[in-house]
């Protein structure tokens, strides 16, 4: 008999951590008629559960948590945990599932409420964050983690990388269990095959090479350094174009986004690159965007997993990205050209070689496509992902190791 699991996922439809849901659930319908996905604020992803015979709720206490040392931030956590706590441990008795998935490490209501309940919690983890640049906050992390460790009768590492931070804040090798992201590699596949918007088409047409890069616009993601690159490589290739994807200038963030943006903003124009680096927002086409680059680039300074650079294999496009986190484990060791993270001029030196060596770039495409292929299909991570389900409701809620 499947579990009958209540998810508290507050994500929207793109970003990485819902579509990591999403796939899975996808690909395991009985899972997914069994399961209850329970969101902050309705969007658009709540009909695309239902078409996979979810059920959905929204609990606006399920809101993430912003580590700001602010007024507003105090001001909204503390209800959360006092009423906003009763409020969700009355839902989950109501729903009575047998297993809890917190599909974040930035909200901890569900686990305490399914704590008090004594209903076993799994707590997935996507994120790097309580190591990046955690110098000033590093006392304050260990004591999150281990009030997450609390509350959890299992983590979910989303990459080895992911499960040796967890492992360095003292969590127990027995209670952290990798289940990467899952790919449907068909269906990758066949959305590269959509056609592009007649404005993007129109901004990479008759131009070489085209440059894509994917991810929030924000200071870990590193774009300054991707502007800093594509102007040391301008001379070589006059006509490239660099369109940036991803969302600007997000309501809260761990830093700040605004500035950021409008930083950028003037280091295009400081080096005349105003027609070749195009920002895109936030799009439902990166498959179909990734057909039409001739490289993919991520110069992140941190990155627990990163499913854009796997479908930039899948979809048969050279990657060069900076070694941060996890990504030489998304790659495999010969998918990609590793960069130093920082280093712009590294970046555009791997540009530079995989654009002019045809037998090195296919050679990266080859093995990266068939790294991705065969160590993540999404059946294989469903199945770890049941695995770690069923484990946690045997163990029962009376497991919460030290």
């Amino acid at each position: 008999m499947l579990p009958k699991v209540l998810f508290i996922n507050p994500w929207d439809r793109l970003i990485g951590p819902n579509r990591y849901l999403a796939e899975m659930l996808r690909n395991m319908p009985e899972l997914a008629t069994r399961s209850t996905v329970v969101f902050h604020e309705a969007n658009d992803a709540l009909e695309e559960y239902r078409s996979m015979g979810c059920r959905v709720a929204v609990w606006p206490e399920v809101k993430l948590i912003h580590p700001h040392f602010t007024v507003s931030n105090l001001a909204r956590l503390i209800p959360t945990h006092s009423l906003g706590l009763t409020k969700v441990a009355q839902a989950l008795r109501a729903f009575g599932p047998d297993v809890v998935v917190t599909n974040t490490e930035i909200v901890t209501v569900g686990g305490i409420a399914a704590r008090i309940l004594r209903i076993p919690h799994v707590q997935v983890v996507h994120s790097l964050l309580f190591t990046y640049r955690p110098e000033r906050l590093a006392s304050v992390i260990k004591m999150y983690a281990r009030w997450l460790s609390f509350f959890a009768n299992r983590f979910i590492a989303v990459s080895e990388t992911v499960k040796e931070m967890l492992s360095g804040f003292r969590i127990g090798d027995r209670k952290i269990m990798v289940v990467a992201n899952g790919f449907n590699v068909q269906q990758v596949r066949e959305k590269s095959e959509l056609p592009l918007p007649a404005n993007v088409q129109n901004l990479i047409c008759e131009r070489y090479p085209v440059l894509v890069s994917v991810g929030r616009v924000a200071p870990m993601k590193g774009q300054d350094i991707l502007v800093e690159a594509v102007n040391r490589i301008r001379d070589s290739y006059p006509s490239l174009v660099c369109l940036i994807v991803g969302r600007n200038g997000a309501k809260e963030s761990v830093e700040d986004v605004v500035s950021f943006r409008q930083n950028l903003t003037r280091q295009i124009e400081a080096h005349q690159l105003q027609t070749c680096v195009h920002f895109l927002g936030e799009v439902d086409y990166v498959p179909a965007l990734l057909r039409h680059a001739d490289l993919y680039l991520h110069p992140s300074w941190t990155e627990s997993f990163s499913r854009v650079v796997a479908e930039a294999l899948i979809c048969g496009r050279p990657v060069v990205c900076s070694s941060a986190g996890a990504l030489p484990e998304v790659a495999g060791p010969r998918g990609a050209v590793f960069v130093p993270p920082g280093d712009a001029g590294a970046l555009a030196e791997g540009v530079l070689r995989v654009l002019e060596d045809e037998p090195f770039r296919q050679g990266l495409v080859s093995s990266g496509r068939s790294y991705v292929e065969s160590h993540f299909p999404v059946c294989q991570t469903t199945e770890r992902l049941l695995d770690v389900l069923r484990s946690a409701v045997v163990e029962g809620a009376g497991y919460h190791g030290h």
